[in-house]
């Protein structure tokens, strides 16, 4: 006789977008999304932040939630992180989802001739063909010539200039996911990458341990670098 009960409880995995999501545009996370976070934790559940930020944007938020162990995905879903306390960094890299930006970088230039261009380097910030704004693209920027930044491969690129977002089509002809961020800024991530791209890898080598209907607060397909 089979005594297993049919509705034993398991963990779910529980995606959590950052901006427009758990936080505020002035950066405010609420009492009510703290204790949310706290009790699903407290549960069992497997909370995993899914953000289009950067991982030197991520990792702060991370620690004013008071998450220091589990997965998180960053750069739209480019870069996947285990966190951890007892490693000198907080973190360990699980994957990267690296693309040669070279194509999308010089069609971007044809377009766009006076386009910025910025390729994450994931554990310092960014190396920048031009000026860009601190506080929109956290973490150290290092100047560099837009063929330097073109030669190597990249986790994730990011196209600033007047107007850019009008060439979205033009760009993604090259074949990599290219993400409106706002008129003036598109981020670029290799063929099918996305945050639900990483998402659904976690629910399949997961499948065995979570509930089959994962749970997700993402948000909307956008970016905060």
């Amino acid at each position: 006789m089979n005594t297993t009960p049919t509705n034993a409880w398991t963990p779910s995995l529980v995606a959590l977008d950052i901006d427009g999501t758990l936080m505020v545009p002035s950066g405010h996370i609420s009492y009510e999304v703290r204790r949310a976070i706290d009790l699903a934790r407290v549960a069992g559940h497997h909370l995993v932040l899914a953000t289009g930020r950067s991982l030197t944007g991520l990792l702060p938020v991370a620690a004013r939630l008071g998450l220091t162990d589990g997965y998180a995905v960053a750069s739209n879903g480019a870069l996947v992180i285990r966190l951890d306390a007892d490693v000198p960094d907080g973190y360990r890299y699980v994957s990267a989802e690296l693309f040669d930006p070279d194509r999308v970088i010089r069609r971007a230039t044809q377009l766009a001739p006076d386009v910025c261009v910025a390729v994450e380097e994931p554990s310092w910030g960014w190396r920048v063909s031009g000026q860009f704004d601190p506080d929109t693209l956290p973490g150290e920027h290092k100047r560099t010539s837009v063929t330097d930044l073109s030669a190597a491969h990249a986790i994730r690129v990011v196209l600033c200039g007047s107007g850019i977002g009008r060439h979205l089509d033009a760009l993604r002809t090259t074949g990599m996911t290219v993400t409106p961020v706002g008129p003036d800024w598109l981020d670029v991530t290799g063929a099918g990458v996305s945050k639900a791209t990483a998402l659904e890898s976690f629910g399949r080598s997961w499948g065995s341990r979570t509930r089959p209907r994962s749970r997700s607060a993402t948000g909307p397909t956008t970016s905060t670098p």
